[in-house]
């Protein structure tokens, strides 16, 4: 619980940081992009990927079918805030004329966002795995949907960090800070994936053994 704790401290203090420097000097589509992606995947993507470990003092008294219940709603309010990001930064460019995806940063916004989609889509498999028993294993299919999910929060934290030292946020809150920020992000990342990932080395033993 304490992991979830810090995990907490460190998301809550970069997005609220985010939020301030995107916004303090006005709100339009584009600063409601880093507003609206850095709570959907700093928070609520966080908070989604801990539901089903013991270190979620939120969940750890849940049975497993609550938790799954708390992990689809977490994760369906994370993609509806990255939506929103996705179409206000989207609408912004089309609105002034300027190209899409053309930075490091858009690029593997978009990959990271496909991935997403894609990551939803096998939570919905993974819901329903006993339908697909006879092609693949349950157990090896919510371990696919796991490792997706790993690799996409990873994309996202890529993505987040290479945001916020763009030089438009630099303009906004300075160098130093985000240094702290992306440091203070890569934190986040390493207490939200920590458990999930030994889960899955766990439960990966485990269907080897099987065989």
């Amino acid at each position: 619980m304490a992991l979830h704790i810090l995990m907490r401290i460190f998301g809550v203090f970069v997005v609220a940081t985010v939020c301030f420097f995107s916004i303090y000097n006005g709100t339009t589509l584009f600063t409601l992009h880093p507003v609206l992606m850095s709570s959907g995947f700093l928070l609520l993507m966080s908070e989604a990927i801990v539901a089903f470990t013991s270190n979620s003092f939120v969940a750890s008294n849940l049975k497993y079918n609550e938790r799954l219940t708390l992990h689809w709603m977490l994760q369906l309010s994370a993609a509806t805030l990255i939506g929103l990001a996705f179409f206000s930064i989207y609408s912004h460019k089309n609105n002034n004329n300027y190209d899409h995806f053309v930075t490091r940063h858009a690029s593997l916004g978009l990959t990271t966002c496909l991935m997403l989609v894609g990551t939803m889509c096998g939570g919905i498999a993974a819901r329903y795995s006993s339908a697909f028993r006879k092609k693949i294993k349950p157990a090896l299919l919510k371990i696919i949907h796991s490792i997706v999910g790993v690799i996409t929060y990873t994309m996202a934290i890529i993505t987040f960090c290479l945001g916020i030292d763009s030089e438009w946020f630099r303009a906004q809150s300075g160098a130093k800070l985000v240094t702290i920020l992306t440091y203070s992000t890569g934190i986040l990342a390493i207490l939200a994936l920590i458990q999930p990932f030994l889960s899955i080395l766990t439960k990966m033993r485990k269907v080897n053994n099987e065989n």
